[in-house]
């Protein structure tokens, strides 16, 4: 027995370092907002679908539909980076829900000049619009074409 102990003992130790390792590194990741950490330059428009922990069939169908219409309106803005699409759980992102007022699951697009804020819009409507997918899209395509034109993205 008295040779399983240090054994046993360094198995432990590795145990709870990594255990710590890991929980430091998801609290950074959550922190940053699970964001990309390369600092893009220029202007773009970037698209948030905000969701909480816990993602109801109305909420995981605006995600879907705001990704489609993205890839089928806006692909090449997407291709070549005028457009960044990101998914961020809000719930468990404070800062991010501080900042652009967000309290439910939904769709903000934001004015990036590299990596600072300079518009946004909460695009509140896609709940009562998403049951009427041409009203829907064409919402959310005026939105991101009004802010990319303030923003001089062509």
């Amino acid at each position: 027995m008295d040779k399983w102990k240090p054994i046993i003992k360094n198995l432990l130790l590795a145990f709870v370092l990594v255990s710590i390792g890991y929980a430091i590194g998801k609290n950074r990741s959550v922190q940053s907002g699970n964001t990309d950490s390369n600092t893009k330059s220029g202007k773009y428009l970037r698209v948030y679908y905000t969701h909480a922990a816990v993602r109801c069939e109305t909420c995981n169908s605006i995600e879907k539909k705001t990704r489609e219409l993205l890839e089928s309106r806006f692909k090449n803005e997407l291709a070549d980076g005028r457009i960044e699409w990101q998914v961020v759980n809000f719930q468990e992102n404070e800062a991010f829900a501080k900042e652009f007022d967000v309290a439910t699951s939904g769709v903000v697009a934001v004015l990036m000049d590299g990596d600072k804020v300079v518009d946004y819009e909460r695009l509140d409507e896609v709940w009562t619009l998403l049951g009427e997918p041409p009203a829907f899209n064409a919402y959310l395509e005026k939105a991101f074409r009004k802010l990319m034109a303030s923003g001089g993205i062509q």
